[in-house]
């Protein structure tokens, strides 16, 4: 996982730095240094898992059709 990655991910899910930093249990300024490549990601495998479960969740049946309104 890169910054850019996970910087990516973070705003496609529609979270802040500290929504992020707090499901993770991080300070929010470590992950403001993992996105600006400052510092390397810590357990990157875990961080994965924690995105995917919540990108799953935020899925919606055929979201590569248009949602309806």
């Amino acid at each position: 996982m890169t910054p850019h990655d996970l910087r990516a991910r973070r705003l496609h899910l529609g979270w802040s730095r500290g929504q992020l930093a707090h499901t993770l249990g991080v300070p929010i300024d470590e992950v403001a240094e993992w996105e600006n490549g400052n510092l390397p990601i810590k357990l990157p495998a875990a961080i994965e898992q924690v995105l995917r479960q919540q990108e799953s969740r935020n899925r919606w049946p055929g979201e590569d059709e248009a949602r309806p309104s």
